[in-house]
């Protein structure tokens, strides 16, 4: 773990040692396992940004943008880094070190009446450890730029996926091409141009209930 990894956990596990920047040992490197998949309950498999970071663009499948329950019970989305598992009071728990997204941006929110979600991506500045049961479902975050963003800001929009289906596929598709080429958004011809070159693959099947993790 990096020592920004390390705070995140240590704040999990509500230890007094993570109660600012300063108390956190940069020499203190906790050994972990990590893993790259998790199988949810609805049978999306989340990924995490630790492997897909690895693959060449032609074989990446980008699913490690997830929507979670925080700990005050409102939806947030994050950026999954890895998963692992820990030892706590007897208990194996399974957990998820991520990066959250900033909040909706509260202009463009009540000008499309809720519909569109609008958030900045924070990075290492918003690490947290989570309880892998709160991630509800793999989102598509696409980048897109206004005339307010900053020039080093990355500010992403969320596209959900209501149920099984080609649609986050394509947008994620999309959303590489735009990051290579530049594009700002994504156009219909696009999205059928995706839609055409994506491979066939056979989809997975699961027994139900599912476990949490999926290795």
């Amino acid at each position: 773990m990096r020592p920004q990894e390390a705070g995140a956990l240590l704040r999990y596990l509500g230890s007094a040692a993570a109660e600012g920047s300063e108390s956190v040992n940069c020499d203190w490197c906790p050994k972990v396992t990590r893993w790259a998949r998790l199988r949810l309950p609805n049978g999306q498999v989340a990924r995490c940004r630790w492997k897909e970071s690895l693959k060449p663009l032609g074989k990446l499948r980008t699913a490690r943008n997830v929507k979670f329950i925080a700990d005050n019970g409102i939806a947030r989305f994050g950026e999954v880094l890895y998963y692992f598992r820990c030892k706590r009071q007897n208990t194996v728990i399974s957990l998820a070190v991520l990066s959250a997204y900033s909040q909706p941006d509260p202009e463009l929110l009540a000008a499309s009446h809720g519909t569109f979600i609008s958030c900045k991506y924070l990075g290492d500045n918003s690490l947290q450890v989570i309880d892998v049961s709160r991630i509800q479902s793999v989102v598509a975050m696409v980048p897109h730029k206004l005339e307010k963003h900053r020039v080093e800001e990355k500010y992403y929009f969320l596209v959900e996926r209501p149920g099984p289906g080609s649609l986050l596929d394509t947008v994620e598709q999309l959303k590489d091409w735009n990051e290579n080429t530049g594009t700002q958004a994504a156009t219909v011809f696009g999205m059928q141009q995706a839609m055409q070159n994506r491979s066939r693959k056979p989809c997975m099947e699961f027994n139900w209930p599912p476990p949490w993790t999926s290795f």
